[in-house]
């Protein structure tokens, strides 16, 4: 009987043909698999990649106030450079390195004024920094009460609600006034970040409606030769006295009185 050779043909075909989706099937799983592990691999390095970021500008921030302290740069280029920093950091990566949810709750808003707690920046490992860094906390219908400094700097960076920010730039003091002139009056919000410097923006008024939370860099004791390590005056806005040129004469008031108008 003669053999019919489209048979041998279909076989060899249907054999050629189930290798062929094997193989397909096989690479597709293995794709697949490719693409998770992957996927997994950029997963970690991003989370690595964050972790570093942090770490940096937290480093960074160190490293500009040591050159402050050095004398390597000014104030005004100190302010530059945080502002520069945060501008390419993301507040819920800071909110993450510094563990936010817990510093919240441990630290409960003051009756009047601020409530404030020391902050670990990552990194440092009990290494002795030149700043310092604290969270304030303010409650609803409270304040950051309106204060000026001297042999002092410090950035405010909200991590969480919003205020409305009032700076003045010091022109002169005058026995128990402060020759003051407005310099900003806007809304900020979490990102944002305010600084002083010596002389520019120094005085600085924060209140809020809801609440809110900042990350406070600050350094004190910038001229170890002043006669003070620092210090910090209370303005009583209210009574500041309009003056020549748009500037506003406001007398120097304690802390308990400050507290009790604008806390």
């Amino acid at each position: 009987m003669a053999v019919l050779p489209w048979r041998g043909s279909m076989a060899d075909a249907a054999g050629k043909m189930v290798t062929r989706r094997s193989f397909l099937g096989s690479a597709i799983k293995i794709a697949g698999l490719w693409t998770i592990i992957t996927a997994g691999l950029s997963r970690n390095a991003f989370a690595a990649n964050l972790e570093t970021d942090i770490k940096t500008w937290a480093a960074r921030i160190q490293e500009e106030s040591a050159r402050l302290r050095a004398g390597a740069i000014t104030d005004a280029r100190w302010r530059d450079a945080l502002d520069e920093l945060t501008a390419h950091i993301a507040i819920e990566d800071v909110l993450q390195a510094i563990d936010f949810n817990r510093l919240k709750t441990e630290t409960p808003f003051a009756e009047k004024g601020v409530s404030t707690a020391r902050v670990a920046l990552p990194g440092f490992n009990g290494k002795r920094l030149a700043f310092t860094s604290k969270i304030f906390a303010i409650g609803p219908g409270r304040a950051i009460i309106p204060h000026g400094h001297e042999n002092m700097i410090s950035a405010h960076l909200v991590l969480d609600g919003e205020m409305r920010l009032r700076q003045y730039d010091k022109l002169a003091r005058e026995h128990n006034t402060l020759l003051i002139e407005p310099s900003v009056d806007k809304i900020i919000g979490p990102g944002a970040i305010s600084s002083i410097s010596l002389t520019g923006d120094n005085i600085h008024w924060m209140t809020t409606e809801t609440g809110a939370w900042t990350l406070d860099i600050i350094l004190t004791n910038i001229n170890e030769k002043a006669e003070k390590a620092y210090d910090i005056f209370n303005l009583d806005m209210d009574a500041a006295a309009p003056s020549a040129g748009g500037a506003l004469r406001a007398p120097i008031i304690g802390v308990a009185d400050a507290l009790r108008k604008y806390g």
